[in-house]
């Protein structure tokens, strides 16, 4: 297996799998999860997905920016965000069932984008000093994103919000 991310939700454990070119859904078992079902029904090259989110779908975005919406293992219509400048190597997407919004670290235009989940632009966190982006979580009920930052942890507020 060649894992590429994870996520868990409703007490089951997603992964994507590079070798199978399938999410994969694992229950729970005993103190861990079971081997797991296939989940995706329709063929979806997963072979570039840099992260994925689920709130009741599966949010998955690739290297080069594309955002697809799954549900019950076929995808289903998300019309792409036009985002100005477009994305540049974005590494790391964010979403989940406690966010509104989905959230996208891209450190080469020392950014985070956020988009509503209809695909609009909702706007973006820019600072020059995300001069070596790492990683991100987001916390709407706390109105904040917390950013590793090289060895340095900043905390952004969410101003949309």
């Amino acid at each position: 297996h060649d894992i590429l991310d994870f996520t868990t939700y409703n007490g089951r454990l997603y992964t994507i799998d590079k070798t199978s070119n399938q999410i994969v859904r694992h229950g729970a078992a005993g103190n861990g999860f079971d081997g797991g079902v296939n989940w995706l029904s329709q063929a979806f090259d997963v072979s570039n997905i840099i992260g994925m989110g689920i709130d009741t779908n599966i949010w998955v975005m690739d290297a080069t920016g594309r955002i697809s919406k799954l549900n019950k293992g076929r995808r289903i219509d998300f019309a792409q965000p036009t985002i100005d400048p477009a994305l540049e190597s974005p590494t790391q997407f964010f979403t989940d069932d406690q966010t509104n919004f989905l959230y996208i670290l891209e450190p080469a235009n020392r950014r985070i984008v956020v988009l509503n989940k209809e695909g609009n632009l909702e706007t973006q966190y820019f600072s020059e000093r995300f001069d070596n982006l790492k990683n991100f979580f987001v916390s709407e009920r706390e109105k904040k994103i917390y950013l590793i930052n090289g060895n340095s942890l900043f905390t952004v507020p969410l101003t949309h919000l």
